[in-house]
């Protein structure tokens, strides 16, 4: 999962994510999704999740919201139904340390919307702070740099005026990055 120059592909920050110690995920059930969640953390953790339905424009609204300790053993913090969604939106789960978005059909039959990914970097000593944003939904964001180096994160959804901010740092540091953002919708469009 190296790319050709040994920097790391998309799917390491995506591994980066579903190994953390703390993990929040849906889970269909038949005419439910149960939000489920597990952690590592000795002694166990307590969480509180919100859920939401989103639009693929990036509305959304509320559904419920759910608590409870998390040990090794995965338990459930609560449950939609699967009917409370409408044919164009997905599930948010938002907790203190993460969130999911959560497809309950497949990518290709959701009509995404084209966004503008805004990007802004700063230069800070050796590195490049990189904040992105969108002015609708952005699943699977990501950003690419024209030169070898390391990202200290990277693989983002985000809604409507959000801002992440990571950090890239050349391998070569005399190297003046020049940077693309790329998303789902602009990775599925020719």
């Amino acid at each position: 999962s190296l790319d050709y120059g040994g920097d790391w592909k998309l799917m390491h920050f995506a591994a980066q994510k579903f190994f953390a110690p703390t993990l929040i995920t849906a889970v269909p059930e038949g005419e439910h999704i149960l939000i489920r969640g597990h952690s590592d953390v000795p002694g166990g953790q307590e969480v509180k999740v919100n859920v939401s339905a989103v639009s693929t424009s990036g509305n959304s609204r509320p559904l419920t919201s759910g608590s409870g300790k998390l040990t090794l053993n995965a338990e459930t913090l609560c449950s939609v139904q699967t009917d409370q969604l409408e044919p164009d939106e997905f599930l948010l789960v938002d907790w203190e340390n993460g969130r999911e978005i959560f497809a309950p059909k497949p990518y290709k039959s959701y009509d995404l919307l084209s966004n503008y990914l805004s990007i802004v970097t700063k230069q800070v000593g050796d590195a490049y702070a990189v904040t992105l944003s969108s002015n609708r939904l952005a699943l699977f964001a990501a950003v690419e740099a024209d030169c070898n180096g390391r990202w200290e994160s990277n693989l983002f959804d985000l809604l409507p005026g959000e801002k992440i901010t990571t950090s890239f740092t050349p391998a070569n540091p005399n190297e003046t990055p020049n940077f693309t953002t790329r998303d789902l919708h602009s990775a599925t469009m020719t």
